[in-house]
């Protein structure tokens, strides 16, 4: 065995100098012809740059080998890789200032009444297996409802890029941003993690199954199916729900269904404790949150403390004092123009939701609308969101900085 891992990188290393010796002739050969031409007096290194299939080859090569997997079957399914401009145009941030953000707005849409009919119909057509999930996990039906319905509509708004192109794409040509190195490294461990989720027995064994589990569609970050898994989300907490042995987040509802539940649990969800605290009203307490809201998933304040700045009026019996919670700060603007922000408290469970999309509005949203549906079929089920809460009026504080995070985190995949 350790010889083999020793033959293996021995073998890495050679292949990858070979190549890179192949790639610096013909580059070399390239350059010193387009110098000629030119005439000019940029340094010969800064000419000598690696195309994206060159980079794509080197990266098989060190997979077919980390892996043990046929680099001619490799090489195969992504001979006709086609570059994504489009998802690489979306993925690349807006130039110019950007719109505030308005709570008020980005819950119209989440709350529309078509999607929260969409909710009603998916929840009484699977209403059983939410019962059953809820009752093993202990992860509420009401947010798997809410998740899938904002994610997607229920399968309706999956994507359409192939993943197996984006992430080839985003990995080796992913557009000159300040963080372009980082989000480089994650969208190529998010393509080695797609390799191995299309691979489950460790081989090729059947070549086109693999490629069409490569090619499957996605969103133009490579999110996959219901719930908009990342790779690594796949490799981690995707379930088979329905027990017919494949992971299937595109058809199945059943797998979608226990994998976000199984997503928030392995987060840490909190069974039986509440999501959201609301915040006493008053201008002390405005001045107070105002001076400690900073916009951070990361809940940082005991309940006790909380308390003590006279935040909230209680802590929850579900909880203890030393418990850790979150200002969560939601700008507003009206339909006459009129800016405020309204507060709540997130506890573990609201910052769990986050660990999905680290958005407050997001988690917000997932959670009212998720609610909504439920409340709507059962009256009794309580809204967790309709509660009285701190609403600031027009102020000069600067809006939530959280809410320009962006979307699926995907593990350390997003």
């Amino acid at each position: 065995m350790i010889i083999q891992k020793k033959f293996n990188i021995i073998l890495v290393v050679f292949l990858l100098m070979f190549s890179l010796a192949g790639i610096f002739n013909n580059s070399y050969a390239q350059g010193s012809e387009d110098l000629k031409q030119k005439n000019s007096s940029e340094p010969l290194e800064a000419s000598i740059k690696l195309s994206q299939s060159q980079m794509l080859d080197m990266f098989l090569i060190e997979v077919s080998l980390r892996k043990n997997l046929s680099l001619q079957k490799l090489r195969e399914a992504f001979v006709d890789v086609t570059p994504q401009l489009t998802a690489k145009q979306y993925i690349t941030p807006p130039v110019g200032s950007r719109a505030k953000k308005n709570w008020l707005k980005y819950r119209q849409n989440a709350l529309d009444p078509i999607r929260i009919e969409a909710g009603q119909k998916f929840w009484l057509a699977n209403q059983e297996e939410l019962i059953r999930i809820e009752n093993t996990t202990g992860v509420p039906a009401a947010l798997i409802v809410g998740i899938l319905g904002i994610e997607t509509n229920y399968g309706k708004n999956m994507g359409r890029f192939p993943v197996r192109d984006v992430l080839v794409t985003l990995a080796f040509d992913y557009p000159d941003t300040p963080n372009r190195i980082a989000r480089s490294q994650m969208f190529n461990e998010q393509l080695s993690d797609l390799i191995t989720f299309c691979s489950p027995t460790g081989l090729i064994d059947n070549p086109i199954q693999f490629k069409t589990c490569l090619t499957q569609p996605s969103s133009f970050a490579g999110a996959i199916g219901m719930p908009q898994f990342m790779p690594t989300s796949l490799l981690k907490f995707a379930k088979d729900g329905d027990k017919d042995g494949l992971i299937d987040l595109r058809n199945s509802a059943s797998d979608a269904m226990a994998s976000i539940a199984n997503f928030l649990l392995q987060h840490g969800w909190m069974v039986n404790q509440p999501i959201l605290i609301p915040v006493k009203t008053g201008t002390e307490t405005l001045d107070t949150i105002r001076r400690i809201a900073d916009g951070d998933p990361n809940p940082k304040w005991t309940l006790s403390q909380l308390k003590t700045m006279k935040i909230i009026d209680k802590i929850p019996s579900s909880n203890q004092a030393e418990d850790l919670a979150l200002i969560v700060d939601l700008p507003i603007i009206d339909t006459k123009g009129i800016e405020s922000v309204t507060y709540w408290v997130g506890l573990k469970n609201f910052e769990v939701i986050t660990q999905y999309n680290r958005s407050f509005f997001y988690a917000m949203a997932v959670t009212e609308f998720g609610y909504t549906v439920a409340s709507n079929l059962n009256p009794e089920q309580k809204n967790p969101v309709n509660r009285e809460t701190l609403n600031s009026v027009k102020q000069e504080k600067p809006q939530s900085t959280n809410n320009d995070h962006p979307g699926h985190k995907r593990q350390k995949r997003q």
